[in-house]
């Protein structure tokens, strides 16, 4: 193809393409593990056989971006919190 219509414009025309469909696949991948209401628990079993994942809610673009805030997983809450939520030692 970019004999065709030459190196230049073959650029022109792929890079914005693959960097687009790399940033949404990137991001695709961030909320798919990142969103509210995420489960994680560390055990052994297979977590097909746990009936809390056989219902799945849907992730809507607006969800996806509040995404971003979650950086921690607290063990004591069972759940995704931000920085925001951290608590400082020695403040319970």
């Amino acid at each position: 193809m970019s004999m065709t219509i030459g190196i230049n414009a073959y650029l022109l025309i792929q890079l914005p393409v693959i960097m687009i469909t790399g940033t949404v696949g990137l991001w695709l991948f961030y909320v798919q593990h990142q969103f509210e209401g995420v489960y994680w628990k560390r055990r052994a079993n297979c977590h097909q056989s746990d009936p809390a994942f056989q219902i799945v809610r849907p992730i809507t673009l607006l969800s996806s971006l509040r995404s971003c805030s979650y950086r921690l997983w607290d063990e004591q809450r069972g759940k995704l919190i931000g920085y925001r939520q951290l608590q400082k030692p020695g403040r319970r």
